[in-house]
């Protein structure tokens, strides 16, 4: 009987456990504040912009369809640019963070036939990223405190 309560309370605490430390650890984050320009490529037109950037990894052992993290691009509403909040799927290559558009609900991301969107360069901290409605930011990037 003893032998039957240790393996349930074991079960348990293996079924609740690691959950809560994938959700909990499973990834980090990192925000940034970068200074730029939003390039209109149909219009040639040059706007100064101070977006953020959060910038997700995930942890060596999830599971999240080859993704290997996230980024969240978004420009605050007020200035010369209109409100964006955009987020994008990560795959690390070499020093880059290659940007994709983040996959649909039931979809995965297709990293051989997606084209890229932008790349985040981890040595330089500097970001160049097509947005969803034909504009281009193209900057760099410090890293915010706390």
């Amino acid at each position: 009987m003893l032998k039957i309560v240790r393996f349930l309370i074991v079960a348990v605490v293996i079924v609740v456990a690691i959950p809560a430390l994938d959700r909990n650890y499973g990834s980090y984050s990192e925000t940034y504040e970068c200074t730029g320009k939003m390039l209109k490529a149909t219009a040639g037109q040059q706007n100064p912009a101070t977006p953020f950037v959060r910038v997700t990894k995930y942890r060596w052992w999830r599971s999240t369809a080859g993704i290997d993290g996230a980024l969240r691009f978004e420009i605050p509403v007020g200035g010369a640019n209109r409100a964006k909040n955009e987020l994008f799927a990560i795959k690390e290559v070499g020093s880059y963070l290659v940007l994709f558009p983040w996959p649909k609900a039931g979809e995965n991301v297709d990293f051989a036939g997606d084209s890229p969107k932008g790349q985040f360069s981890t040595i330089s901290d500097t970001l160049a990223l097509n947005t969803g409605d034909g504009e281009q930011f193209q900057g760099s990037c410090k890293k915010k405190n706390g």
